[in-house]
């Protein structure tokens, strides 16, 4: 591996249930250079970026409390132009993601290679999003949104 110089200013957000995994892409993210905070779902994801901006989220998609897809909901009406990396092995949530209107910026499927997730965050960090920075429009739940304040 080697440390990409500039990963050491670049903070991300990586939110992920699966405490081996996130303790995985954790480690990995770090020893790439990169400043990585964590959470256990959106809920606790969406509590967080009330208090900083990280240049990159990753998240799974199946969660509980506030899921992969209504934490991207938030952060585009919140932080429209933070890319948005959904990883996932979820059949239902691959599918949804590859749909027009989907607020992901790139997806990733697990398992995944491990030079395919760098690359993948080196070109949203770079502007190389997999689809258009734009605000979405759609509205989060209401269920979920008196969870937010």
């Amino acid at each position: 591996m080697s440390l990409d110089r500039n990963a050491s200013r670049t903070q991300i957000l990586l939110v992920e249930d699966d405490e081996a995994v996130r303790i995985m892409l954790l480690e990995l993210l770090r020893r790439e250079g990169y400043t990585v905070l964590s959470a256990e779902d959106g809920l606790e994801a969406s509590a967080l970026l009330s208090e900083v901006t990280p240049e990159l989220v990753i998240t799974d998609f199946n969660m509980p409390r506030m899921d992969g897809w209504e934490l991207a909901l938030y952060l585009r009406r919140h932080l429209p132009l933070t890319p948005v990396l959904l990883v996932t092995g979820e059949p239902d949530g691959l599918a949804r993601a590859h749909h027009s209107g989907s607020p992901f910026h790139a997806v990733l499927g697990k398992p995944f290679q491990l030079h395919s997730l760098l690359s993948m965050i080196r070109a949203l960090l770079n502007g190389g999003a997999e689809s258009e920075r734009t605000p979405y429009g759609p509205e989060l739940p209401p269920e979920v949104q008196p969870e937010l304040g």
